[in-house]
């Protein structure tokens, strides 16, 4: 549950990144956000299957929600990196 909140919230930013006038926002504030969805995203992989109620004797699947997150927070860490850039 707090996996899939911190998804929507990290696609809520996401959305707003896209309607910002990046004219008009200096590259800092862009590349502070990409390390603090960074941190969410990091976060949301955690705690993806730790309340999964699998028994002990099944194998360990990986969630969806723990792929996702740590997809975006691949992305997220290369994009903090092309902002720090000024790229």
């Amino acid at each position: 549950m707090l996996a899939q909140f911190l998804l929507q919230l990290i696609t809520g930013i996401g959305l707003m990144w896209v309607l910002m006038p990046r004219r008009q926002v200096t590259s800092g504030f862009f590349r502070i956000q990409s390390l603090l969805v960074l941190g969410l995203s990091v976060l949301a992989c955690l705690s993806a299957g730790s309340f999964s109620t699998a028994s002990l004797s099944d194998a360990p699947a990986i969630p969806v929600e723990a792929w996702l997150a740590g997809a975006m927070g691949g992305v997220c860490y290369v994009s903090s990196i092309l902002w720090t850039l000024d790229r």
